[in-house]
């Protein structure tokens, strides 16, 4: 199933510089959506690596079921098609991890999609974040030469969550 972007189904306000639609009422800022790009959510840590080999299927899982440790998923690859869910998602991702936002303990890395299916991901249920793209899984790999470029979720990329600005072209 091709995963198609909600920025359309969105109750649109302002489409000018500083782009924004409107969700449940609450102004998010926006880019547009670029297709053939999905982003991923990891520890910054790990960002040197993951750019010299590639985004891999089956590596140690950043979450882990409550109670039993055992992964999420089986051992695929999470990515967002849309830049605002990224950015949501690393902001839950650094709370989680560090008890605060903002901490450049958690990056988002941007790829090609390239070759290979993406579905969307079944699982994408979190309550507190209304996707504004897809939530996208598969098991294959993304190769190095696909990944163009990350992001770490600081100060600067709080800021968009807050509304305090728009998000970066990128």
């Amino acid at each position: 199933m091709k995963a198609q972007p909600r920025v359309g189904r969105q109750s649109q306000s302002n489409l000018g510089p500083g782009r924004w639609v409107t969700l449940h009422g609450n102004h998010i800022f926006i880019a547009d959506y670029k297709p053939g790009y999905a982003y991923h959510v990891t520890s910054t840590d790990l960002v040197t690596k993951i750019k010299k080999v590639g985004l891999k299927p089956m590596q140690t899982s950043n979450w882990q079921m409550g109670g039993t440790g055992q992964r999420y998923g089986q051992g695929q690859i999470y990515a967002f098609d849309h830049l605002m869910d990224a950015i949501r998602w690393a902001a839950r991702m650094d709370w989680d991890k560090s008890g605060t936002y903002g901490s450049g303990n958690i990056s988002i890395l941007k790829f090609k999609k390239g070759g290979g299916t993406w579905e969307e991901d079944p699982g994408m249920h979190d309550p507190t974040i209304t996707p504004v793209g897809a939530w996208l899984r598969r098991m294959g790999g993304v190769p190095a030469k696909d990944i163009v470029g990350h992001k770490v979720f600081d100060t600067k990329l709080l800021k968009v969550l807050q509304k305090q600005s728009p998000l970066p072209d990128w």
